[in-house]
This record gives C-alpha cells, structure tokens and sequence, in this order.
C-alpha cells in the first residue's frame, strides 16, 4: 500500500508537470506523512546530511562548467579546432566530431552534455555534407559515451564514493581506455567514409589552424588543469591523501 502510494504520488507531479526530482521529494515527504511515525525534522536532516558531501558536491559543479562552456561558446570553438585539425582527411567530419567528443568529455564529465554540446552543430553538418542519417548518430552516440570514461567522470564519482575508492586513481584509470575508444572510432570512420565515399573538408592552412588553437586554448588545457588538480591536489583532512 506504501508503495503503490508512492508511485501513484509521483506519477501525478510529473504529470503534472513538476520536475522529476522535486517530485520524487514531495511524494516521498507526503508518504511519510501519511504512513509513517518520523517527524518531519528527521527528514530535513536526513536532507542535510546526505548533501553534505565532498566528493557529491563535484558531481553539480561539473555539469554547471559543461553547461557554462555549451553557453558560452566553447564547444563550436572546439569543433572549429577539430574540423582545423582532421577536416581534409575523407569523412573528417566525422572524425572532428570524435575529436571534439574527446576534448569536451575533459570538461563536462557526462554524456548528456557532450551529445547535446558537440551533437546540435555536427549532426546537422554532417547531414548536410550527405552522410547517412544513421551513421551520424550511431558515431555521435558512440562518441558521447567518451563522457564517463575520460576524466572527469560524473559517474567515476559516484562508484568512488560508493565503493571508497581514490577519485584520483579513477581518473587516471579513465585516460587512457577512453583515448583508445576515441582513436578506434576515428579509425571506423575513416572505413565508413572510404567505403561509403563521404567526403573530406577544405584544408585548413596554418593560419587557420593557429586562429582556432588561440581560440579553443583555455578550453584545451582545462582537462589537463582538473585531472592534475584533482591528483596532486590535498584533502579538507590534513591526514587523508588521494593517492591509496
């Protein structure tokens, strides 16, 4: 009966049209409410004490800094260094959408962002410049799972938290599978492209090329700058180190 209550609660808030979290909060304080013996300021604490958390609250800062950097720009700045980068080869749009995926999984740490961040102006492109629908979104999938794996990863986080493992040593673990991904899905569409005869962007010459490296520079070294960050960074404890 609980339960059911539960359920039914949330289903009328979100169709309701209340956010999925908030709704997930007010049918849960209403169930307690209802069916259960704990005061209402055992909750507020239980709210408290689960938020204050080190390691949770980089989960939310993340996601803002991938937020920040799609609204400010940045991800078109880094397809223009992609497609500057690995444009002239045949299918190098494709190619400059993996790239692109790879750089920006550096900053937001989630899928999500990066499908949306890099997806909404090359999918488009790539369309246009007569790729097949499918493959375009089969490799812009593909290449937004570089998201969780190369740091920082919103979901490493979370299983290190759990698990009571070094967010650092995570990291670092991420690295180097999440290049070899990227580099295997640069090698299929170079295939792709061979095979199904995509074509290749104009070459960008060298000026070109340095106008987008001075442009995408902050966003190309921020990886770098929070992946050393967080490994030869301290704790709040004087005595707890990353490194186990």
């Amino acid at each position: 009966m609980t339960l059911a209550t539960l359920i039914i609660l949330m289903l009328i808030f979100v169709l309701a049209g209340i956010p999925i979290a908030f709704a997930i909060g007010m049918s849960s304080m209403l169930v307690m409410i209802i069916f259960g013996n704990m005061p209402l300021v055992m909750v507020a604490q239980k709210v408290v004490f689960s938020a204050d958390s080190f390691l949770f609250l980089a989960v939310p800062f993340f996601i803002l800094a991938g937020v920040i950097m799609e609204r400010g720009g940045i991800s078109e700045r880094l397809v223009r260094f992609a497609k500057a980068l690995v444009g002239q080869i045949r299918g190098g749009l494709a190619m400059a959408s993996v790239v692109s995926s790879i750089i920006f999984a550096g900053l937001s740490g989630s899928a999500v962002a990066d499908a949306s961040a890099i997806g909404s102006i090359l999918i488009p492109a790539m369309k246009k410049s007569g790729y097949k629908k499918e493959f375009v979104v089969g490799l812009q999938s593909s290449a937004a799972i570089l998201g969780p794996i190369i740091p920082p990863s919103v979901l490493m986080i979370i299983y290190g938290s759990m698990t009571d493992l070094s967010i650092a040593r995570l990291f670092l673990a991420g690295i180097i599978p999440g290049l070899l991904i990227g580099g295997a899905l640069i090698l299929a569409s170079y295939v792709f492209a061979v095979r199904h005869g995509y074509p290749a962007e104009a070459r960008a010459g060298l000026r070109e090329l340095w106008e987008s490296i001075k442009n995408s520079i902050l966003a190309l070294i921020l990886p770098a700058i929070i992946i050393f960050g967080t490994c030869l960074g301290f704790s709040r404890q004087p005595k707890q180190v990353l490194w186990r």
